[in-house]
């Protein structure tokens, strides 16, 4: 396998927003388990309907929800809407 500097870029590119979402979780909205809660709705909007966190855990916030729905279509994915999504504040 040959690196390949220009295609890692773009690669991390596509994928830095979502990061950002995951792991800023840290940073703000209940630490570590926040990005379990990032995980579930991801898998929930594009096809695998796994449901929301079980409590302590929240689901995402509605700000965040709808910053990983407009992310998931760079990626290549079509999400779907929810039924397991239960909006709460910031």
């Amino acid at each position: 396998m040959t690196a390949n500097p220009p295609k890692a870029r773009r690669i991390c590119a596509l994928l830095a927003p979502l990061m950002q979402l995951q792991f800023g979780a840290y940073h703000g909205h209940g630490g570590e388990a926040y990005r379990f809660s990032v995980m579930r709705a991801g898998l929930n909007m594009i096809g695998a309907e796994i449901g929301d966190p079980e409590p302590p855990m929240l689901p995402l916030s509605t700000p965040d929800h709808e910053r990983l729905a407009a992310i998931l279509p760079t990626l290549g994915y079509e999400p779907r809407e929810t039924t397991t999504h239960a909006s709460r504040p910031v």
